[in-house]
């Protein structure tokens, strides 16, 4: 809708002033309000859902760096995550935001003392559900790399124990203008995250 659609570009504004260090707060609130009124219109839009509850991890994000608690945000985001997975549990979409959301969490509870384990197992876990529902979706491998390099070798220092999802114990290669790879899975400290470039056509 028209209203789903002003919500992205606000998030995308709000995106862009975090990035540049200029308060984002007030525009992820405009935001927000755009996908409620969308919302309000048609209360099983998936996208609608998916998109509202990354606008609520980048506001998430932005409260982080400011030194503000993030966890209402992050609760926020996931209920929006998992109502548009119980909507349609065939979109890959929805796993790999609420994937990004556990490891945005488990990021922000790292820098705080918590332990981010339980959080980037179950990022994890929806990361691989999304790349069995879209096999080729580059973005789905790049942010399994980059959860790797932000949380995997910090998990393994730690001795905890945490492993893979067997799902996830794999050799991935994509395909298009770039070509993708995850090897040596099985240790962290081997791994490097794959590099970025277009989804393949």
């Amino acid at each position: 809708s028209g209203w789903t659609f002003r919500g992205t570009l606000k998030m995308n504004w709000g995106v862009w002033l975090h990035e540049h260090g200029r308060d984002a707060d007030a525009v992820y609130r405009d935001a927000v309000a755009s996908f409620d009124r969308a919302l309000a219109l048609n209360a099983n839009d998936v996208e609608t859902w998916a998109t509202r509850g990354l606008t609520y991890v980048n506001w998430a994000n932005d409260a982080v760096d400011h030194g503000a608690d993030p966890g209402e945000m992050h609760a926020r985001a996931e209920a929006d995550f998992n109502r548009s997975i119980e909507l349609n549990p065939r979109n890959p979409e929805s796993w790999q935001h609420r994937g990004l959301l556990r490891c945005s969490r488990a990021l922000a509870k790292s820098r705080t003392g918590q332990d981010p384990g339980p959080d980037f197992e179950a990022g994890l876990a929806d990361y691989a559900q999304a790349h069995e529902l879209d096999p080729q979706s580059a973005e789905t491998a790049n942010h399994l790399g980059d959860a790797w390099a932000n949380y995997g070798t910090k998990v393994e220092e730690r001795g905890d124990g945490y492993g893979f999802d067997p799902r996830i114990d794999l050799t991935l290669k994509i395909s298009g203008e770039g070509v993708w790879t995850w090897k040596n899975l099985d240790s962290a400290n081997e791994f490097k995250a794959p590099a970025k470039g277009p989804d393949p056509k």
